[in-house]
């Protein structure tokens, strides 16, 4: 859970570690990183709720013109700090949506772990003459480039005025990305309302396509401060541990990536980096994020 207090008319920013982060209620701004790239729109106001979130497949949803896909939510466990879970049943996809906790204690932010960058930003309108909240949530699905050109639908997800939240169909155009690594495609959906109360409420939902190389091979070396190799550790993608622990006498660790087109990357971390993130394909295209957290010395 991330919890901390804003003042009237400020902003703070915060990090998302986990799939779900809860910004609490009373918080004047609460904001993510986001990131930046070419849009294509679409508009979710001929809905009869609220825009929270995009619900994206590789094929239509094919669900009748008033069809609603209701959410399951699992509640969290308070003693734990455990934030609720959401599931729609029946559908496979890629859930990212921001939804109001129907104990009245703020916002969810909620992602599915096959995503990267998830960021997700509230504020409210104090200063204006029409006051309401604005809400801003991106993030990314990374898919490898040597494979075949991935199609996404982009499905909006709304939350009722009951707190329910749900899944509706947008009969709009899929994106398409194909290409070299690095490039990025984006669905967006926007939803801009007059509330009953008369307050204003928009939101914008972001969803980025990234290609990269498909991955073959990993290694992980650690390095001492002047350069000497301390140990040498080579992974199949997917199969990294979900914490490694540097030897005694690391300053910095390397690693290595050989994708399947033939080119290699490395990153260096040192002492402040608390994970390190790899990558592979769950065999449809779709490259699958793995988190390691590093357990420093």
């Amino acid at each position: 859970m991330i919890e901390t207090t804003i003042g009237a008319g400020m902003r703070r920013k915060l990090v998302v570690t986990a799939v779900g982060a809860m910004l609490m209620a009373g918080l004047t701004g609460c904001s993510l990183p986001l990131g930046s790239v070419h849009n294509q729109g679409a508009t979710a106001s001929s809905f009869p709720d609220k825009l929270i979130g995009i619900y994206a497949t590789t094929a239509p949803l094919d669900l009748a013109p008033d069809q609603r896909v209701y959410a399951t939510v699992t509640p969290g466990d308070d003693a734990n700090d455990a934030m609720p879970t959401y599931s729609f049943e029946g559908l496979d996809g890629f859930a990212m949506f921001m939804a109001d906790l129907s104990d009245g204690k703020g916002k969810y932010c909620h992602a599915d772990p096959s995503l990267t960058d998830v960021a997700c930003d509230f504020s409210t309108n104090d200063e204006t003459s029409t006051g309401g909240t604005s809400t801003s949530t991106t993030g990314t699905l990374n898919v490898a480039a040597s494979g075949s050109p991935i199609v996404m639908y982009g499905n909006p997800i709304l939350q009722a005025t009951d707190g329910r939240v749900y899944v509706a169909e947008m009969n709009d155009s899929p994106s398409v990305s194909s290409g070299s690594a690095g490039v990025t495609a984006t669905m967006s959906i926007s939803d801009t309302r007059t509330q009953d109360d008369g307050t204003v409420y928009s939101a914008v939902i972001t969803f980025n396509i990234k290609l990269r190389a498909e991955p073959s091979h990993i290694t992980v070396l650690t390095m001492s401060d002047n350069d000497v190799l301390l140990s040498r550790t080579e992974y199949v993608p997917g199969t990294l541990p979900d914490a490694i622990t540097p030897p005694v006498g690391t300053a910095y660790i390397i690693v290595k990536t050989e994708a399947t087109d033939s080119s290699v990357s490395r990153e260096i971390l040192g002492p402040d980096a608390v994970s390190l993130v790899t990558y592979a394909t769950r065999g449809d295209g779709i490259l699958i994020a793995k988190t390691t957290t590093i357990n420093w010395a």
